[in-house]
């Protein structure tokens, strides 16, 4: 069995946003010093405009002035917990790729119950804040990302649709390596 550790990463991360979001039980970390960060214009207003969707999901994002580069300057001010101690968190593109989900046009109802801009939402904060390709986990950390999996509600893929695991028998082993 082959495990694609960011798939899996971001499962675990996501079920655990998800379940907190449907208990209304979501923990948001303030920051204490705001991330400060610069959206396109459209993004901003997208955010701006969902501001209630991004406060259900931990985020906690201000808006301000325009740059004479035509973006919008904006500050960061809380997160969900789950994912503020994250290393290597891209929020920024978070930010940007939420925008987009937010703008696209569609049904607003995902398989796991949640609206669909939400699962959006917290499925981009998963991506981001998990471990990523080429991330070496010792053996402590991929015990516990497998043993996380194993408590997690059982989807083959992550949020975004790739597949956690592949299996290879012993004939397609065999054959990889010439011995059939």
């Amino acid at each position: 069995v082959l495990i694609d550790q960011h798939a899996a990463h971001e499962r675990v991360l996501f079920e655990r946003l998800r379940r907190a979001v449907l208990e209304d039980k979501l923990e948001r970390q303030p920051l204490l010093v705001p991330l400060e960060l610069e959206l396109s214009r459209g993004d901003a207003e997208t955010l701006d405009a969902n501001a209630e969707l991004l406060a259900r999901a931990g985020i906690e994002l201000e808006t301000g002035a325009a740059t004479l580069r035509g973006t919008v300057r904006a500050s960061l001010r809380s997160l969900p917990a789950l994912l503020a101690e994250r290393r290597g968190a891209t929020w920024p593109e978070m930010l940007a790729e939420t925008a987009r989900a937010l703008a696209e046009p569609g049904p607003r109802e995902s398989r796991e119950g949640l609206e669909r801009a939400l699962h959006e939402l917290l499925a981009s904060s998963a991506c981001h804040a998990a471990v990523r390709k080429g991330d070496r986990l010792d053996a402590r950390e991929a015990v516990a990302l497998l043993e996380a999996l194993d408590d997690t509600l059982w989807f083959p893929n992550c949020p975004h649709g790739r597949p956690i695991l592949a299996t290879l028998d012993a004939a397609e082993l065999e054959r990889r390596f010439l011995r059939r």
